[in-house]
């Protein structure tokens, strides 16, 4: 099973490119790809060509899931299970969807298998993508009985 990330803005901050290469070179369980990507609108249509653009880049994944405040909340071990879960049911390429500061829209959230969430509160979205990479990190070492997740 590979994974992608997909996640609206250029990784140039210094702060936080070197922690997604990092975690790109130590996950090692699955392929994984981070693709960012930028969008120019006005703001009120930047929600929509967001989604329009998370949906065309990820076409290729037979498995979306999207980032977002209102959906599950799991523990590492219950990621590590639903990874796993996904795994087991042989899906090729697993898409996980990151937006920017306006959320997305209906139309985005129709077309989705799963919604993840880190909780109530807001996160800027760069730092969202190490959360997931973290969690997708750990996941492997849980999965690997690593004394890291302890």
């Amino acid at each position: 099973m590979k994974l992608e990330l997909f996640a609206i803005g250029k990784e140039k901050s210094s702060l936080y490119a070197p922690l997604v290469s990092l975690y790109v070179q130590r996950i090692t369980r699955w392929p994984l790809a981070v693709t960012p990507f930028e969008v120019s609108a006005p703001e009120a249509q930047i929600q929509d060509r967001s989604d329009t653009k998370l949906l065309s880049l990820s076409k290729d994944c037979d498995y979306h899931v999207l980032l977002d405040e209102k959906g599950a909340q799991y523990t590492s071990t219950q990621f590590t299970s639903f990874l796993q879960r996904l795994e087991n049911e042989r899906h090729k390429k697993v898409g996980f969807l990151i937006g920017g500061a306006t959320g997305h829209g209906q139309n985005i959230k129709r077309e989705i298998h799963a919604h993840l969430s880190f909780g109530l509160a807001t996160w800027p979205h760069q730092l969202v993508r190490i959360m997931i990479l973290e969690q997708i990190y750990r996941a492997q070492q849980i999965l690997a009985q690593h004394p890291y997740h302890k």
